[in-house]
C-alpha cells in the first residue's frame, strides 16, 4: 500500500473490511513477533492503531501500531450441549434428523 506492507482486515462486529498498513517504523516491530501469513491464513488478530476516515465518515485505512494473534477457542461437544441446554449432543441420522 503505497510502498508499505499492508493486509486487509475485517471488523469482527460490522464485517466491513479495511486496509491495515504497517509503516516503516512499525513493520519491523510487528514482524519480529508475527508473520503476515497469520492474517492471510484466516487467523484472528487484534490490531490497534489509528483509523483514517474518508469524507463520508467511513473507516478507510488503519495505521497499525501493534498486532497480536488471538487464540482460537476450543469447544467440546459437552460444552456445546451445555450451551444448548441438553444433556448431550447427538449427531443427526443419515437423513439429517436429530435423534
Amino acid at each position: 500500500y503505497y510502498n508499505s506492507p499492508a493486509v486487509r482486515v475485517r471488523n469482527a462486529l460490522t464485517r466491513e473490511e479495511m486496509v491495515c498498513v504497517f509503516d516503516k517504523n512499525t513493520a519491523p516491530e510487528i514482524g519480529a513477533g508475527h508473520t503476515l501469513d497469520e492474517v492471510w491464513t484466516g487467523q484472528r488478530v487484534l490490531v490497534s492503531g489509528r483509523i483514517d476516515y474518508d469524507k463520508a465518515g467511513n473507516a478507510h485505512v488503519m495505521r497499525a501500531e501493534a498486532m497480536r494473534v488471538m487464540p482460537q477457542p476450543r469447544i467440546t461437544a459437552g460444552q456445546i450441549a451445555t450451551l444448548m441446554g441438553q444433556d448431550e449432543v447427538v449427531p443427526p441420522d443419515e437423513w439429517g434428523t436429530p435423534h
